[in-house]
């Protein structure tokens, strides 16, 4: 792509307020998290591999900390902050209700139904947390716009990473389980939303706000050359850290609320490279349709396998894996037609005007 057609895609991404290659992102996080919350692939190499065998058995374990589901969450909050901001970054009006009720729709009418098929079953989807973390992020964009106008994104940046260590070195557990290794049979738990919705949201503000980051300085980042051999180092260290945050995780009691917070910080690079990168290459067509429904994805993906494992007991993990991964992509497909599409056009075609006006009619 030359310079010329570069200009043009830009131009093109300010009108429709969207980056190429981010769907496709979102399709490839999605499948992340889906293969992160089975544990298919761990118990196919039992079959095939000794146990005994002390490489094989590292094989084993490292397979289990292959795709850490949270760490695929944090570059979702990357990429969040990136689509929200992205329109608004070169001084557009924010029409606050407008706003504020299209996201909710967007995100809270799927959300919603899926609550409602669950519910019946007794399973409450562990997925959720990311989600009302993102409604609050919505809802607290307004305030921080006005800030980024004023004194840019980097003080609020800075600011939250400071109210996250305070908030860590205040709850004490965090850090008292690393020094004294707390093992998780004794009450350590160091998943990134142990301390519930009410403090989650601030823990992964940091990594919102770096994607807002990454939409301010777009035009300065899409003018950056990035080769394919970064890329790729990028993505394999991308990889390589999600992998050891898990296992410091589990081994050697370092909390993801401290990891994965800096963790996104070389996310907050990789995306930014492969925001420049991608602007440069033509994506995949079939990879960018796909992530146009990686959210149904991110939220049937566990009522499925619950409803799988639940019905299908007698089956092996690795059947039932072979059989609900394809199962996840089908649903979650047919969800996206009938519900999270709808709800889209929905929150596309809202207008406060005949809001009010059918409010008062009726």
């Amino acid at each position: 792509m030359n310079e010329t057609t570069l200009k043009v895609a830009t131009k093109q991404n300010k009108h429709k307020g969207w980056i190429q290659g981010m769907d496709s992102l979102r399709f490839i996080l999605a499948l992340w998290v889906v293969l992160g919350h089975h544990d298919g692939i761990r118990e196919s190499l039992t079959l095939w591999l000794d146990k005994d065998q002390l490489l094989e058995r590292y094989l084993i374990g490292l397979s289990g900390n292959l795709f850490v589901g949270v760490a695929a969450v944090i570059i979702f909050f990357i990429i969040s902050g990136i689509v929200i901001h992205f329109p608004y970054r070169d001084g557009k009006d924010l029409h606050l209700f407008d706003f504020l009720v299209k996201r909710y729709i967007r995100i809270s009418l799927p959300m919603l139904v899926i609550v409602a098929i669950a519910t019946p079953l007794d399973f409450v989807n562990p997925v959720l947390w990311s989600l009302y973390c993102e409604l609050i992020y919505y809802t607290i964009y307004p305030i921080l716009l006005i800030q980024i106008r004023k004194n840019g994104i980097n003080p609020l940046i800075i600011i939250s990473y400071i109210l996250v260590a305070v908030f860590i070195f205040l709850d004490g557990y965090t850090v008292d389980s690393f020094i004294h290794q707390i093992p998780t049979d004794q009450g350590y738990d160091g998943n990134f939303m142990y301390h519930g919705v009410l403090y989650t949201w601030l823990i992964g503000l940091p990594s919102w706000l770096l994607g807002v980051k990454i939409a301010e300085n777009f035009d300065l980042i899409t003018g950056t050359k990035v080769s394919k051999s970064k890329i790729l180092m990028l993505r394999a260290s991308i990889l390589l850290i999600s992998i050891i945050c898990s296992i410091a995780r589990f081994h050697f009691s370092l909390s993801y609320t401290i990891s994965l917070n800096l963790f996104a910080i070389l996310a907050f690079f990789w995306i930014s490279a492969e925001v420049s990168y991608l602007q440069k290459k033509k994506s995949l067509p079939w990879l960018e349709s796909a992530g146009k429904w990686s959210y149904s994805i991110y939220l049937c993906h566990m009522p499925v396998f619950f409803i799988i494992a639940h019905y299908m007991q007698g089956l092996t993990q690795y059947i039932q894996w072979m059989i609900s991964v394809p199962a996840v992509l089908v649903f979650s497909y047919v969800f996206y037609l009938l519900l999270e599409r709808p709800s889209h056009k929905l929150a596309k075609g809202f207008n406060k005007k005949a809001f009010f006006a059918l409010k008062k009619a009726s």
